[in-house]
């Protein structure tokens, strides 16, 4: 399964498709042993939808909580759910606890049918959403880069139509943020960007941003009327065979839609690809681990 799949203009996470499936799995099989162990199936189904958003709302309270820099000038992102960040552990804790209320509040005599039931049900959910995690390098392009890869040089031009490679950030940790006019998360986390760019260039750490597919006068545009002071690089004039073409290089990082975005270690390895929106939390978590010691 790749990182992420596309229906109709929507970029959709594969982990979160795979996260709903197991769930849906989950709720049906503890219903089933429910009735099967003389447990009303509607209990097991409801106790199974209060532990699953007892258990989100945690882990994200914990997240937020875990990196509330990131979180104090917009708190309301908090409740940007569909956006990466839950701490598993604090979801797991949650979730437990409130299967543990219900089964207080359950018979005596019924309460191991009912655990029984339900946590067959996520265990069974569980295993289905291990092993499509697991399986999501299969289907995906064996030559594109992953972490853990080292990256070859590619080279592309600048708004002011000057060569540049990324060779010529040797030594720094580089962020790569594939992205688009047209693309609105693109377009929203581009603050966010800007303000890792400001924060971090100093400390060795270099912000690109690459412009798919577009020509060059429409990206000086947008730039301009945006602000962004980051460096940008682009397609170059085509007639130059020697530079590489941008839809091929985010094919080649494993990029399915925008906004993609690679980090880059200053070994010149990755270390983690994100493909969707970013928020403040995944920069503050993942730009120590390029930054130069």
């Amino acid at each position: 399964m790749p990182e992420a799949f596309t229906l109709g203009p929507v970029l959709i996470s594969s982990r979160v498709a795979a996260f709903i499936v197991a769930f849906l799995l989950a709720r049906w099989i503890a219903a089933r042993l429910a009735l099967r162990w003389g447990v009303d199936a509607a209990w097991a189904r409801n106790t199974a939808d209060g532990a699953l958003l007892t258990g989100l709302v945690a882990a994200r309270l914990a997240y937020a909580a875990l990196y509330w820099e990131a979180y104090a000038a917009t708190p309301w992102t908090v409740l940007y759910v569909w956006q990466p960040g839950y701490l598993p552990v604090a979801g797991l804790a949650g979730g437990s606890l409130y299967l543990l209320y219900r089964l207080r509040r359950q018979r005596v005599d019924l309460r191991l049918s009912c655990l029984r039931a339900v946590s067959s049900g996520f265990a069974a959910g569980a295993t289905v959403l291990a092993l499509a995690l697991g399986t999501m390098g299969w289907f995906t392009d064996s030559d594109g880069a992953r972490a853990g890869d080292r990256v070859a040089d590619f080279h592309l031009v600048d708004l002011e139509g000057d060569r540049v490679a990324l060779s010529d950030l040797e030594g720094k940790g580089v962020v790569l943020n594939f992205w688009a006019t047209w693309c609105p998360p693109c377009r929203r986390e581009m603050p966010l960007l800007e303000a890792a760019w400001n924060e971090n260039r100093d400390r060795g750490v270099v912000i690109v941003g690459i412009d798919v597919g577009e020509p060059a006068d429409t990206v000086r545009r947008y730039i301009d009327s945006i602000g962004v002071t980051y460096p940008v690089w682009l397609d170059g004039p085509g007639d130059d065979n020697d530079l590489d073409d941008t839809n091929e290089l985010l094919a080649r990082f494993g990029g399915v839609g925008l906004p993609t975005t690679v980090f880059i270690s200053p070994e010149g390895v990755i270390t983690k690809t994100h493909i969707g929106e970013l928020h403040r939390a995944m920069l503050q978590e993942w730009v120590p681990d390029i930054t130069p010691e």
